[in-house]
């Protein structure tokens, strides 16, 4: 080995050059990687491998492969949660909503969907037989009435009865925001 090899081999550790390498100065790194000399440090500082020396040359390819795995684990580290850490705290925070949800439900504050659909339904066929039923219901109040006056005075009535009768049927399923009709005055009008 002549002297040349040896000072060679010194600026160049084995464990790095790899046969076919192009020594790269930092500013040629830099620019095939498309960052700055920089920043270019700064990747060295995290293991971006180097000929050693204060004037330290790149080897090409092994940098472009290093930056490329680098830039790779950059990304998974964005997807995935960095830590167990991380982990815990999400699990943790989604019993912690879950216990929430289930104490709500035990106090009745939240319901089901598929009860609020079941007591729906059967709310509203009961409604829907009421009202089918209405001509029958009203239709011998008003026969053989002989003013308009009486005709609206019975079907009034007849309404009213049917919107107690809804209340009642909205009792039984336990709604709170249904309201009995109001009643009118009593006083007496002509025709009757």
């Amino acid at each position: 080995m002549t002297a040349k090899q040896a000072s060679e081999k010194r600026k160049r550790p084995a464990s790095r050059k790899k046969a076919g390498d192009r020594w790269l100065t930092p500013a040629e790194a830099a620019d095939r990687l498309g960052v700055t000399v920089r920043w270019l440090r700064s990747l060295t500082k995290q293991g971006m491998p180097r000929e050693s020396g204060r004037a330290g040359r790149y080897p090409w390819p092994g940098v472009r492969e290093w930056y490329t795995k680098h830039l790779e684990q950059k990304v998974i580290e964005r997807v995935q949660p960095s830590s167990l850490t991380d982990e815990r705290a999400a699990y943790t925070r989604t019993r912690r909503e879950l216990a929430e949800i289930e104490l709500r439900k035990r106090q009745g504050e939240v319901v089901e969907i598929a009860d609020v659909s079941r007591i729906w339904g059967e709310f509203l066929d009961k409604l829907r037989a009421i009202l089918l039923n209405l001509p029958a219901t009203l239709a011998p109040r008003v026969v053989g009435v002989k003013t308009v006056r009486q005709a609206m005075a019975q079907l009034d009535e007849g309404v009213r009865e049917i919107l107690s009768l809804l209340q009642s049927v909205g009792d039984e399923y336990g709604t709170a925001g249904a309201t009995k009709p109001a009643k009118r005055g009593t006083r007496k009008r002509k025709g009757r």
